[in-house]
């Protein structure tokens, strides 16, 4: 007992002197009601024996006045503001420096970062301590940034610093804050708190050492199952899509990991999991998404461990494209196929792309992103037209020469410059000439930055013709000058020559990683303009930009172009975070997890650092759970005023003095216990707690007429409180029930009439709620089975039936505003306009607008109605009086119905994409029914 009072510390202890005063309390209340005047009366005698019915104590009960004294002191102890558990690293000191990582490391645990900031600055204004100010991760290489790394700040400065702060999508610069530390002109003592990130630097060690020249330092740390990870790598790799996770070594074993293959607006097309283990810092996951979707993920993340390092964007490069390679693709004899130059150029790009094998008029049929004509001399003039064509629409044609192309009588068409009809040999017993390398790529040339290994020659060429515009056109060159790799623009399309065979014969270069890069780009320009080929070195402004969580953003002024012969090189930084970059129709990404091939944790750290662990030290105000106490304690007594006011009290006066204390002090501790429990539960308990026990009522509890629902299908409405409006929407969906039976394969076998408090909706897929004017605002009760059924899965359409929304927001017309007080209590999600092309409109048929008595109105869905409920909207909204127009149509006897109008008939195929919409979900929205949509769209 006495070690749980010496953890409590008292912010102005001063104020319980005011204890002092609570005998004097105890007096003034004891003193009244004042003491009864003694009266000589004879005739009281015969009242002896009698009980009145009303009876006035003299004066207050003792237990009454003790509980209120109890109330006066929780008052005085609250007032005096207790702290349990006050953290001890700041005791005594007028001098604090906080040191806070907000690199892309911290975004994982940033709540848990923040709030150890925000308890140790409360200390520290509870100690009118001056804070110097320090985040790692701030723009050094941002112009006056350096002048502003370390502020000197009052303890409310440094809170309003810390809320405004947010990770850095890149790492600490230790070797900028050391610097400016050893330039301080003050020696003065101070305690430094380090709030780490978790991960080690090779400058940390220095920094904290030159933190150490001024007072101690006091490391925080998180704990190792909390560390970051980082998707290093993520794209097509081996005719897979796979993305390798970078793990640090300390993270315990099997901490559970979900990688998400997601589009570029954050849709989930697809979730692999692993479990960590600390002999695999690198781990690769596989997707099995089908090739449809494949070209749609734009981004890769790691649930749950938010971070710009845990999100991996992808660009145009990371595209599976179509390539189309002129060879008959069969199995000969190994041997052979060692020289053919197909085998070269499919194991160069069968990793990263779809490859066809054909004929130059199956590849035309097929029509992939680009043709590949490996030494292909004479093509018949047909086939020659249609490859013309071809390329003139925008393809790119790739051509490597070969004797096949020397040898040929004519000069070789399609082709980016005219060529000399016999090659040119640099080895051979008869060339006095030897084999030369390759040139570095020019600045104009989209291979410019790439490594040209020295073990690469070139032995035979096909010279080009020396014109005017060759340099123009010329992508790599030998030694010597003469043209290696040429291209030009062919109407929207695009043609290149590679002047050297794509086998061994005439080079080695088909043996090097040089030629599996060059296919590579050259892939990645396919599908574009040639303006767009031939800028592909250029300067790219950013675009978007990762914030520290991973999630994109407008880029600010701060962000500085990139040019793309250094995007495999770049640092990142404030000036370069990742993001994607692009300029006229060109995007590049970079990512922060391409930089990350391990992730170090912290070993050690220098003599004399402390060292603790987020969570070791908490402080618990104990304010609110005295006030709380105190503010029961006195509900208990006004109750217990109450009580005796209207008499209740004379029960216990009947009954002998020991049976009316003990009475007493069972019935206040019992409502004192319980009141103070349930005061300092959090109120979302107590919510959750009382929606359950009000809600799930059991299926036992159902008549047999109610459980009947749960057999069959029902269409159902919410009553609206108005006879007609009842009458006229039971036979809407009567209608609607058989127009459903007949055109679909759901077979409603009749209309449910319930009310909001009605126990059986969780039984109806889709509600149909009417509003009229006089609507009866909803119970407690009815609002919590409401919600219930919402949250559980449930739809709700609420028809205000006045075409309120024509002017495209909610309000104005009194069945609005009876929507407005209907739903005040209800937890409905933000709402937007139906999208174009929302499931709604191709669910069943491909509708357009919903029009029902009324027409050109909004029909409001949930903004984001993806999220764990199959695509399917809980709310929606509109204003066309659907079930009066399904009603005009009641005395049809047909038994197939159509609308009497073109308006009828479109209400009636509304009705029937909303129950298939409340059915299926999000089915349609499949790729698999494009095809066949596209084929409707076009009939």
């Amino acid at each position: 007992m006495f070690a749980l009072f010496n953890n409590i510390l008292f912010v102005n202890p001063f104020i319980l002197s005011a204890l002092a005063a609570l005998p004097i309390l105890w007096f003034l209340l004891r003193a009244t009601p004042p003491a009864p005047k003694t009266v000589d009366f004879p005739a009281t005698r015969f009242l002896i024996g009698l009980i009145p019915d009303n009876i006035t104590p003299s004066k207050t009960p003792w237990w009454l006045l003790l509980l209120r004294l109890i109330i006066a002191a929780l008052v005085i102890f609250a007032l005096a503001q207790p702290i349990y558990n006050p953290s001890q690293s700041l005791s005594g000191t007028q001098n604090i420096r906080l040191v806070i990582n907000d690199d892309w490391a911290s975004a994982q645990n940033f709540d848990q970062i923040t709030n150890t900031a925000a308890d140790i600055l409360a200390q520290a204004a509870r100690n009118k301590a001056s804070i110097e100010f320090i985040t790692t991760a701030q723009k050094p290489d941002t112009p006056g940034a350096k002048s502003d790394l370390i502020k000197i700040l009052s303890a409310d400065e440094a809170l309003s610093q810390l809320k405004a702060l947010q990770p850095k999508p890149w790492g600490n610069d230790y070797a900028a804050l050391t610097t400016s530390l050893r330039d301080q002109s003050t020696d003065q003592d101070i305690t430094t708190i380090f709030l780490s990130s978790g991960l080690s630097d090779p400058a940390l060690n220095t920094f904290i050492q030159q933190l150490r020249r001024r007072g101690p330092v006091t490391f925080i740390q998180v704990a190792d199952r909390d560390l970051p990870v980082a998707l290093n790598r993520a794209g097509n790799v081996g005719n897979k899509l796979r993305a390798s996770i970078v793990l640090p070594p300390s993270l315990p074993n099997g901490i559970p990991l979900s990688v998400q293959a997601r589009t570029q607006d954050g849709r989930i097309l697809g979730a692999e999991k692993i479990q960590s283990d600390s002999e695999k810092p690198l781990q690769e996951v596989s997707f099995d998404i089908p090739d449809l979707l494949m070209n749609e993920i734009g981004q890769f993340s790691i649930a749950g461990r938010l971070s710009a390092a845990s999100t991996y964007l992808l660009d145009e490069r990371f595209r599976k494209r179509s390539v189309g390679i002129a060879a008959e693709h069969n199995n000969t004899d190994p041997a052979a196929k060692l020289t053919e130059s197909s085998t070269y150029i499919k194991n160069a790009l069968a990793p990263y792309t779809q490859l066809e094998f054909g004929t130059i008029t199956d590849l035309l049929n097929a029509d992939p992103a680009m043709i590949i004509l490996p030494d292909i001399g004479a093509v018949p003039s047909d086939t020659l037209n249609a490859l013309e064509e071809w390329v003139h629409e925008g393809g790119l044609l790739l051509r490597f020469a070969g004797p096949k192309m020397t040898q040929s009588l004519n000069k070789p068409y399609l082709v980016p410059v005219p060529l000399r009809t016999s090659g040119r040999s640099l080895d051979g017993a008869l060339s006095w000439e030897k084999p030369l390398k390759i040139s570095s790529f020019p600045e104009s040339s989209p291979f410019y930055g790439m490594d040209i290994p020295d073990d690469v020659i070139i032995k035979q060429q096909v010279l080009a013709e020396p014109t005017q515009d060759l340099s123009g056109k010329t992508w790599g060159t030998l030694d010597d000058g003469t043209p290696l790799v040429t291209a030009s623009q062919h109407g929207k399309g695009l043609l290149v020559l590679i002047h050297t065979t794509a086998s061994p014969d005439w080079s080695n270069l088909s043996l090097s990683g040089l030629f599996v890069r060059m296919l590579r780009r050259l892939v990645s320009l396919s599908g574009k303009s040639p303006s767009e080929a031939f800028a592909q070195n250029t300067t790219l402004d950013p675009l978007y930009v990762l914030d520290g969580f991973g999630s994109l953003k407008q880029a600010d002024a701060s962000v500085k172009p990139i040019s793309t012969a250094d995007l495999d090189s770049i640092k990142i930084s404030a000036s370069h975070p990742p993001g994607i970059y692009g300029r006229g129709g060109i995007q590049k990404v970079l990512n922060l997890g391409v930089t990350l091939e391990s992730i170090e944790t912290i070993k050690s750290l220098p003599v004399g650092v402390i060292v603790k662990e987020y969570g070791q030290d908490y402080e618990l105000d104990l304010r609110p759970f005295l006030l709380y106490a105190a503010l029961t304690l006195l509900i208990i007594d006004w109750l217990v005023i109450i009580s005796l006011s209207l008499g209740i009290g004379a029960l216990f006066y009947k009954r002998s003095y020991g049976h009316r204390m003990r009475a007493s002090f069972l019935i206040l501790a019992l409502m004192s216990g319980y009141a103070i429990t349930t005061a300092t539960q959090p109120a979302y308990a107590q919510q959750q707690r009382q929606i359950k026990n009000t809600i799930q009522a059991p299926l036992t509890d159902l008549g047999a007429d109610d459980l009947a629902y749960a057999d069959d299908l029902y269409l159902a409405y919410i009553k609206s409180g108005d006879a007609e409006v009842d009458s006229i929407t039971e036979d809407g969906l009567g209608v609607m029930a058989r127009v459903l039976a007949r055109r679909t394969s759901a077979e409603p076998i009749g209309v449910a009439a319930l009310k909001p408090s009605s126990k059986i909706l969780p039984f109806f897929p889709l509600l149909y709620w009417p509003i009229a004017t006089n609507s009866a605002s909803l119970s407690t009760e009815e609002v919590q089975n409401i919600q219930h059924y919402l949250d559980h899965g449930g739809t709700i359409l609420f028809d205000t039936r006045d075409q309120n929304y024509t002017v495209g927001r909610v309000g104005g017309t009194p069945n609005a505003e009876a929507l407005r007080t209907l739903v005040a209590n209800l937890n409905i999600p933000p709402l937007q306009a139906l999208p174009k092309d929302h499931v709604l409109t191709k669910s069943f048929y491909l509708l357009n607008d919903f029009p029902g008595q009324y027409s050109g109105g909004t029909l409001w869905v949930e903004n984001d109605s993806a999220n764990g409920r199959d695509g399917v909207s809980s709310v929606l909204i509109g204003s066309h009086n659907w079930a009066a127009s399904w009603a005009s149509n009641a005395s049809n006897t047909r038994r197939t119905i159509y609308g009497k109008t073109r308006q009828d008939e479109l209400a009636l195929r509304f009705g029937v994409n909303l129950m298939m919409y409340a059915l299926t979900g999000n089915y349609k929205a499949d790729q698999v029914h494009v095809p066949y949509i596209l084929e409707r769209l076009g009939e």
